[in-house]
């Protein structure tokens, strides 16, 4: 038993009991310190261990996905989509790496297969930014399809998720408008001009309502605001054209036609 408290003799046991218990409790104390701090280093040295390790991680991650969005700009869909699936890799359950999956497969016109990956995407543990563009994505992909359900079902969920975004606002007003609640719609895009009063598809698509309620002279109104804010969308002159020739002002509209 002596081998185990060094220091600690038979010298020490003799006489008093009580001082030799003393001394023995000491002695074990000392021994649970130096035992505690053994151990306590053993669990920083393995904590900075796995720090380290995440660290790396996280930093081929973002390498990956650095990589990943230089290729999207440059039009290298499949490229890019191998380095976010690298990213998957690394860390299976990266909902964003999901989205930019589904971008780029968007770009390639693949549709089911993108959707497949917003889908994905909403399944997993995320921001609600995460979550609110990946409903926003489903939205515009499902009305780009025709399916307008589903489409709304989406854009609805990316609103509640993105309420401060102009996109999601004037991509509801589309799905609604597809939809024919032209009520729904217009409260969606005049939304939208409150948050982002330059953003010419809202105006387009108050004009594009107001075409369809009849109301010509608004429309005219709604796409010479378009206009003034975009003046390079070839689109909103076309519109505006189609609007005049409702009125039967035909030198207006080619007058629009031809700018």
């Amino acid at each position: 038993m002596l081998s185990y408290f060094p220091g600690l003799t038979s010298k020490h046991l003799q006489g008093d009991p009580e001082d030799s218990f003393a001394v023995i409790s000491i002695l074990c104390l000392r021994f649970l310190i130096i035992s505690l701090v053994f151990a306590s280093w053993l669990v920083s040295w393995d904590a900075l261990a796995l720090a380290a390790d995440v660290d790396e991680t996280q930093q081929a991650v973002t390498a990956h996905y650095e990589r990943g969005m230089r290729d999207i700009e440059m039009g290298m869909y499949d490229q890019a989509i191998a380095e976010f699936k690298n990213i998957l890799q690394l860390q299976p359950t990266n909902s964003e790496a999901y989205c930019q999956i589904g971008a780029a497969y968007r770009l390639k016109d693949m549709l089911n297969e993108a959707a497949d990956a917003y889908r994905h995407a909403l399944t997993l543990n995320a921001s609600e930014q995460t979550h609110g563009v990946a409903n926003l994505c489903l939205g515009m992909l499902y009305n780009t399809q025709g399916k307008f359900l589903e489409a709304e079902k989406y854009g609805e969920a990316a609103v509640t998720l993105l309420p401060e975004m102009a996109e999601a606002h004037y991509r509801l007003g589309d799905i609604y408008t597809q939809r024919g609640k032209l009520a729904e719609a217009i409260d969606a895009y005049q939304k939208s001009i409150q948050l982002n009063s330059v953003l010419v598809e809202s105006y387009q698509g108050l004009g594009r309502v107001a075409l369809m309620q009849n109301r010509v002279e608004e429309a005219i109104a709604y796409y010479q605001e378009a206009i003034k804010r975009g003046p390079y969308e070839p689109s909103a002159y076309y519109n505006l054209a189609k609007a005049y020739r409702r009125l039967r002002q035909m030198e207006e509209a080619k007058a629009q036609m031809a700018l």
